[in-house]
C-alpha cells in the first residue's frame, strides 16, 4: 500500500510540474469554472423563480446537487479522463508495451499516471458549495 501511495504522490507531482509550465492556464480554468458555476446558479434561479420546487426538490437541495456535480466532474476531469486518454494514445502509438514492462500493478499505473491538477478547481468549488449548504440545510 505504501508503494502505491508513493507512486500516486509521484504522479501527482509530475502532474503539478506539467501544469505549472503554463500558469496562465490555471487562471483560465478558474475563470471557466466560475462561468460554469454562474451558469448553473442562473439556471436554477430562473427555473425556481417561477415555482417553489422542481420534482419535489427545493433550492437548497438543487444547490447541493450542483455542488456534487462539480465535485464528481472535477474528479473525472482531473484523474479518469486524462489517464484514459493517455491509455488510448499509448495503444494507438504502440507504447503500451513500455508501460507493461514497468514494475507494479499495471492497471493502477495506467489508471492514475496522468493527473490534470488544475481540474481540481471544480472539486474545490463543489466542496465550497456543499460546505455552505450544509450549514443552511
Amino acid at each position: 500500500m505504501r508503494y502505491y501511495t508513493r507512486l500516486f504522490k509521484l504522479f501527482l507531482r509530475f502532474g503539478l510540474l506539467n501544469e505549472a509550465e503554463y500558469r496562465f492556464n490555471f487562471l483560465m480554468h478558474l475563470f471557466e469554472t466560475l462561468i460554469k458555476f454562474g451558469t448553473g446558479i442562473s439556471v436554477l434561479w430562473v427555473v425556481l423563480s417561477r415555482t417553489n420546487s422542481v420534482g419535489g426538490w427545493n433550492w437548497y437541495e438543487l444547490l447541493i446537487l450542483l455542488g456534487w456535480w462539480f465535485i464528481l466532474s472535477g474528479l473525472v476531469n482531473a484523474m479518469i479522463a486524462p489517464s484514459l486518454k493517455q491509455f488510448m494514445n499509448d495503444v494507438w502509438k504502440g507504447n503500451l508495451d513500455y508501460l507493461l514492462t514497468k514494475p507494479g500493478a499495471h492497471q493502477f499505473i495506467a489508471s492514475t499516471r496522468k493527473i490534470a491538477v488544475f481540474q481540481t478547481v471544480d472539486m474545490l468549488v463543489g466542496l465550497v458549495v456543499l460546505a455552505d449548504r450544509k450549514s443552511v440545510v
